[in-house]
């Protein structure tokens, strides 16, 4: 498994990369955002592919236990009809579903402003290198 660290030198390659492939920082852009859309479809189907076995596992952690028991007995209103977390009814493997959708959406943002942030440093060094290379600046 990759850490989320590993992620971040893997989308750093995928931009150094492409803007070395292409000559252009956009190709930097693209090529980090690729890898992040691959990682996150990844982490989507294996979340889901996983799901089940998984759930049985944190049923039994206290760690989740705990979180379920807090989220379910806090009694919050509904905020999405048909949904209504903070219910004592709701069950645990419906709550850890909700709680790994949650985790997909926040991992495509960190995903998507890691690729840009990425890909800006990657046009930074572009632009800094074709000063230096006379010859990548006759090339684009």
């Amino acid at each position: 498994m990759i850490s989320p660290l590993g992620v971040v030198g893997l989308l750093g390659l995928a931009t150094a990369y492409g803007s070395w492939r292409t000559q252009r920082w956009q190709g930097g852009f693209i090529a980090a955002l690729g890898v992040s859309v691959i990682v996150w479809l990844f982490a989507a189907v294996w979340s889901n592919a996983t799901f089940y076995p998984f759930a049985q596992v944190q049923q039994s952690n206290p760690y989740w236990v705990g979180a379920w028991h807090w989220s379910t007995h806090r009694g919050a209103a509904a905020s999405v009809p048909g949904l209504s977390p903070g219910t004592p009814e709701e069950t645990f493997v419906h709550w850890i579903y909700w709680d790994n959708v949650g985790a997909l959406i926040i991992g495509d943002m960190v995903l998507l402003v890691t690729s840009f942030v990425c890909g800006g440093i990657g046009a930074i060094l572009g632009e800094f290198i074709s000063h230096w290379r006379p010859l990548a600046r006759e090339k684009s």
